[in-house]
């Protein structure tokens, strides 16, 4: 709406959003005990600054304040906060995050193919998924868009989009030291150092280092894998799943020579050197295994916890797992950004970003949750599984072996040679699946925009060159996915051979210009148009196999294509705003292994009420949508799909569309002095029209009766409370601070195929994982004087319940394995500030 129609506005969006549902709301220092209204919130979700309240879109707002108190320091802290969003690392170790919003689920975990949710840093477009889930010091605003945002945030935001702002130089001098203690060893620490202006230039220093033990035992923990074969070394499996050794530096210097115009400079750097999340083997179906039936048969017939039975036990967390094959996570990501602002005059303003990123990862990882060394080895820990596999004199009678040219009922003693594994008890190592994932990439970006603002409309005008070259998949000479093997000794550890490697080369360029207005046509009315014009090239080529006999196919792909909003905006009163919108967007297409699959489009209805009642005290946003997806894009194992066995992950056309429905209440409350509730709810109403037989197949549609394709990790009901509520000061200017927030989501459905749960109950057992809560708290002596100092001790804890249900299952075939939420933490934080 018209900003010179709102002056007399006292909005806080503040988390807009079920971000504050989870005590978002104000910060722990955010409200003043006289406080008699709602803060307002800025965000630039139009590419401009604005009041959250006034923007008409579907946002969830953290501030700086909301940030701290949820502990959120990067895109992976947001699963839950607002309504119809979920966030969770994809399985492999490379911090890929996989979200799911309104339904729609990106994994972005194919090199060569995009995501439908995009993650902008400071204005800047991250390409590639990998390592996205960096930790950043000093993230000034945090903001997630619900729906297609295809106009003023471009291809690749058919779901939403994320926006984070760190914050730029103050000027004036300052130094803040925060140290960190808690539960499994946890220890972290940031200082950062701001210079006073030095003439015309400004900027400040922060670095952050973060460790803690991972929550999960391996028992496959100091197993050491030799990988020298491809270039890769030595690497000893960690002793426990999850660990955080992090460290990160940040940089932000600006130059302001005049009062209208600024010349900002950020540069960020993270390493990370954790190990991956658990995966847990759950279930296990022998007729499934090919030649190693043996081995997961006598899995199940020494260990009762994956009995094959109709009733099939607790799914829950374990306190350990066998994840042999796994090392620490080398990751890199760094990036530097030239951000130009110039107001030319009360009316014009103009804005030009150009980034450079480069990351690099390489994670060695077991996905099944069952790679074993030695192979023979017993353990009575508390998952208590044994293995032992030949030199068993147990007959294979299943007929499995029939194409290795084996007759059924051949001994083991006389396959095992035969299939190349040492029959000496506790000689070789076992991985049923495990990957090799690997990426070095960089990209360029350069981004100009210039707004208008007068009475009569409100106009962005830009213009975008992307360009990205990334190399992912295996390292080179290396393998990349490995089913069901075996792996020699050697005196630097299990051998892991060369090849066949599986890598992905991708060169991209992206040209786009955009435009979007808001016509002034009454006080009260205003009327919406966008739309942007992109066009996207790109060439991928997969190389396969071993040298010198490798595989490989190259392909090109260019396209034009466009995208648009139309939209009424209308201010029933002052403080509410009713908007309609109708969006589209689109994620690019491409060709990868000679696959093609054709840009995925959504369009989108969407209406919405933001409004401030009983002055400004209570706050209710409102939101109705409905989205139809149109050639969506899914990942799926190659080795699912006919002829591409021998491939990694590939792009699969779904076959049919996605429809999408579905609500979101927002509500922020101030009842009394001090006090603050949230209250989000999200509904999500998800199908597939159709889905093609290559997907079918993929999840046993040829084998099992009743079998189907359907949506996974997208609750049909979520949301999420909180309360914080700040005392009167309790001496000085010192009070206390407390928030409680618990997110909710309904069932989840995990197996997408119906059929094949029913048919065999080892299955059925992550067909769904259960509805729960997730409570968190904190508690806060904040405004402490010390010396010149001010001071805050914070006691904080997460997951309080302990919630163990399973957040993800990967079905290989053969066995099932899951990730879960961290187990409950607790620790206490320290700051001093100047």
């Amino acid at each position: 709406m018209n900003t010179q129609n709102k002056t007399g506005r006292n909005t806080l969006s503040l988390m807009v959003s079920s971000a504050l549902v989870t005590g978002f709301g104000l910060g722990c220092s955010s409200l003043a005990w006289s406080q008699v209204a709602l803060e307002e919130i800025i965000v630039t979700a139009q590419k401009r600054a604005q009041s959250v309240q006034d923007v008409p879109i579907a946002i969830t707002a953290l501030t700086q304040e909301a940030l701290v108190v949820n502990r959120v320091v990067s895109v992976s802290d947001l699963s839950g906060l607002a309504p119809n969003v979920s966030v969770r690392p994809a399985s492999g170790g490379t911090n890929i995050p996989a979200f799911t919003i309104r339904g729609r689920t990106s994994y972005g975990v194919v090199a060569g193919a995009d995501k439908q949710v995009s993650i902008y840093l400071d204005g800047v477009y991250i390409g590639s998924p990998r390592g996205s889930m960096f930790t950043l010091p000093d993230i000034a605003s945090l903001e997630v868009l619900r729906g297609p945002q295809g106009t003023l945030f471009g291809r690749n935001a058919t779901a939403g989009a994320v926006n984070i702002t760190t914050r730029d130089p103050s000027g004036e001098f300052g130094f803040q030291q925060d140290a960190g203690f808690g539960s499994n060893n946890h220890f972290r620490t940031r200082t950062t150092i701001e210079s006073p202006a030095v003439g015309d230039f400004s900027g400040y220093l922060s670095y952050t280092q973060e460790e803690r033990d991972g929550d999960v035992k391996n028992l496959g923990g100091g197993t050491v894998w030799n990988m020298q074969g491809f270039g890769m070394g030595s690497h000893a499996a960690p002793e426990r799943m999850r660990d955080t050794d992090i460290d990160s530096i940040f940089f932000a210097g600006a130059w302001e020579p005049r009062d209208d115009f600024k010349a900002t400079y950020k540069y960020d750097r993270s390493t990370d050197e954790g190990s991956p999340d658990a995966n847990v083997l759950v279930s296990v179906y022998p007729p499934g295994s090919g030649p190693f039936a043996p081995v997961l048969e006598t899995l199940l017939a020494t260990n009762p916890a994956l009995a094959a039975s109709a009733t099939y036990p607790s799914i829950a967390r374990p306190d350990s797992t066998y994840n042999a094959y796994t090392a620490f996570r080398e990751q890199t990501a760094e990036g530097h950004s030239l951000t130009l602002n110039w107001e030319i005059n009360d009316q014009f303003t103009f804005k030009n970003i150009t980034a450079y990123r480069e990351t690099d990862v390489w994670m060695p990882t077991d996905i099944s949750g069952i790679s074993i060394g030695p192979v023979g080895q017993a353990t009575a820990d508390t998952y208590n599984t044994k293995l032992v596999y030949p030199p068993l004199q147990k007959t294979i009678d299943s007929g499995a072996l029939a194409g290795f040219g084996i007759p059924p009922g051949t001994p083991a003693s006389i396959v095992a040679p035969l299939l190349g594994v040492n029959t000496a008890a506790g000689t070789d190592a076992f991985c049923a699946v495990c990957s090799n994932s690997w990426n070095e990439g960089d990209q360029f970006s350069n981004e100009a925009q210039l707004n208008y603002e007068s009475d009569f409309m409100t106009v962005t005008l830009g213009a975008l060159y992307f360009e990205q070259d990334e190399v992912a998949g295996s390292p080179p000479g290396g393998p990349g996915t490995l089913s069901f093997t075996l792996y020699e000794a050697s005196p630097n550890g299990y051998v892991v051979p060369a090849g066949p490697e599986s890598v992905y080369t991708v060169d991209a360029k992206s040209y786009a210009g955009y435009v979007q207005s808001e016509f002034h046509v009454t006080p009260d009315l205003d009327l919406v148009a966008g739309y942007r014009l992109t066009r996207d090239e790109r060439d991928t080529s997969v190389k396969l196999g071993t040298a010198p006999k490798y595989t490989g196919n190259s392909a090109a792909y260019d396209d034009t294509k466009g995208s648009y909003l139309l939209g009424a905006n209308y201010s029933l009163a002052d403080n509410m705003l009713l908007y309609a919108k109708f969006s589209t967007a689109f994620v690019t297409g491409g060709n990868i292994a000679g696959l093609a699959f054709d840009p995925e489009e959504v369009e989108s209805w969407e209406v919405g009420m933001k409004g401030d009642f009983l002055d400004d005290r209570l706050r209710a946003n409102v939101s109705l949508y409905d989205a139809t997806y149109k050639d969506p894009q899914t990942a799926q194992s190659g080795r699912n799909i006919a002829g591409f066995e021998n491939f990694g992950v590939l792009i699969v056309p779904l076959g049919g569309d996605i429809e999408s429905q579905g609500l979101e209440a927002e509500l922020t409350a101030l009842p009394m002095d001090g006090l603050t509730l949230n209250a989000a709810l999200g509904y999500s109403d998800d199908s597939y029209t159709e889905y093609s037989k290559m997907i079918g197949n993929s999840v046993g549609g040829n084998i099992y009766p009743n079998s189907d394709y359907l949506p996974t990790l997208s609750p049909e009901w979520n949301g999420s409370v909180s309360a914080n509520y700040e005392t009167a000061p309790l001496f000085d200017n010192a009070f206390m601070a407390f928030n409680v927030s618990g997110i909710w989501r309904d069932t989840m459905r995990l197996e997408p195929n119906p059929g094949r749960a029913a048919a065999v109950p080892q299955f059925g057992a992550t067909e769904f994982s259960p509805a729960g809560w997730v409570w968190n708290a904190r508690a806060a002596l904040t405004g402490l004087k010390v010396g010149n100092f001010e001071g805050e001790v914070a006691l904080w804890g997460r997951n309080l319940t302990d919630n163990d249900d399973p957040t993800y299952a990967l079905n290989f075939g053969a066995a099932v394995s899951t990730n879960y939420l961290e187990e409950r933490t607790f620790g206490v934080d320290f700051s001093l500030k100047y």
